[in-house]
């Protein structure tokens, strides 16, 4: 598990805005890449801006690496560290805890299979491509079976609670 690089950001003394404000970017381009897959409404990123977060965060070379760069070293934060620990997100290998600042409060990083499926096309790997899009798929359908089920057992406590207050006036 890698530490929050950032935590010296929030604690020390004077941050300089500029500071801050290249920390925020690299906050929200974690946030958009990993929670765009659980987003809903208009200010869930499109597919064009993850791929836009995914090439900045993990791109060795041109000018995603060199904006990821320069923005790491103003937030004086590894930009290698960043572009491993999001792989490592995208790959599972990792327990979710690099820019913990983005989470705070909600545990590990989600796995965001949609954003891992985007990734393997990004870097020509159909099979894992097709294996992340088909776990999307499996969630998507896991949630919505819970949701469902979660549903009925709703309906079933009110209709005993119904029957018990039926029961109760009645007497």
């Amino acid at each position: 598990m890698l530490g929050d690089p950032t935590a010296h950001l929030y604690s020390a003394p004077r941050a300089s805005p500029e500071r801050l404000l290249s920390a925020a970017v690299l906050h929200r381009a974690v946030l958009d890449l990993f929670m765009a897959s659980q987003a809903h409404g208009d200010g869930a990123p499109t597919v064009n801006e993850q791929k836009d977060n995914l090439r900045f965060l993990t791109s060795t070379s041109g000018v995603w690496a060199k904006m990821r760069h320069e923005h790491c070293a103003i937030a004086d934060i590894d930009p290698d560290i960043v572009r491993e620990t999001v792989l490592r997100w995208l790959h599972d290998e990792d327990d979710g805890h690099l820019l913990s600042f983005v989470y705070k409060g909600r545990g590990r990083a989600p796995s965001g299979e949609k954003t891992k499926a985007i990734f393997f096309a990004i870097t020509g790997d159909v099979d894992k491509a097709a294996k992340a899009r088909a776990a999307q798929a499996r969630a998507v359908a896991k949630r919505r079976e819970q949701e469902r089920l979660r549903q009925a057992d709703i309906a079933e406590s009110m209709s005993r609670i119904a029957k018990r207050e039926e029961e109760f006036f009645a007497t």
